[in-house]
């Protein structure tokens, strides 16, 4: 069970990371709110 917890919780880091990528990709002024929204998406989990 604590294997697949800590499963779902890098899947979950590596999924925002992912998708910070693709905002700063697209919006390359959004770096401050991009690096942001990662570490609260961090905080939460």
């Amino acid at each position: 069970m604590r294997a697949t917890w800590t499963l779902f919780i890098y899947l979950g880091i590596n999924i925002m990371a992912i998708l910070g990528i693709f905002n700063l990709l697209n919006m390359p002024d959004s770096l401050v709110v991009g690096a942001g929204g990662a570490g609260g998406a961090g905080g939460a989990v």
